[in-house]
């Protein structure tokens, strides 16, 4: 909820209009939605698979309940609009007028490196590819819609996977 607000209103409050930001004014040609929907479906196969891989579960291992799951997810759409509007909008977009755009992406990826440093090394490294992508989209469409809908895409993809497997896994062992 912390992320929200500071990620989420405080530059709402700063920055331009909100959708504006989210939508854009960019150019949105068939080729490019191909190639948009293309990658956002590969990022799904992608999430899906890797939540899919074995999970180690103990079995005095007490998960949260289905309800925790429902409100973890109720925070996390609102959570990954605001990471996004915050850098691969607001910073990526104020990052290319003051530096350039090879500057601001090369910035937008250290930062999304460093933050995803706790959560390990395959982790840290997916976010370059990720990081490039979304901000080289971002820039095409002038616009934050086409990395909201990236991070949804592989952020739900192996999450939601997941947490199936391992209710799965303790149906199967109880």
């Amino acid at each position: 909820i912390a992320g929200i607000l500071w990620l989420g209103l405080v530059p709402l409050i700063w920055a331009t209009p909100i959708l504006f930001i989210i939508l854009g004014e960019g150019n949105m040609e068939t080729p490019f939605l191909i190639s948009f929907f293309a990658a956002l479906l590969i990022l799904i196969y992608t999430g899906i698979y890797q939540g899919r891989r074995p999970v180690m579960v103990s079995h005095n291992l007490v998960l949260p309940s289905k309800s925790y799951y429902t409100r973890y997810f109720i925070v996390r759409i609102p959570f990954l609009i605001s990471y996004e509007l915050f850098f691969r909008g607001l910073l990526l977009f104020l990052n290319t007028e003051k530096m350039g755009l090879s500057m601001a992406i090369l910035t937008d990826m250290f930062l999304t490196v460093l933050l995803h440093v706790f959560s390990g090394k395959k982790m840290m490294l997916a976010c370059i590819p990720f990081s490039l992508a979304a901000c080289l989209l971002n820039t095409q469409v002038h616009a934050v819609w086409p990395s909201i809908l990236l991070h949804f895409a592989i952020s739900f993809s192996f999450e939601l996977s997941s947490v199936k497997k391992i209710f799965n896994l303790l149906k199967t062992t109880s």
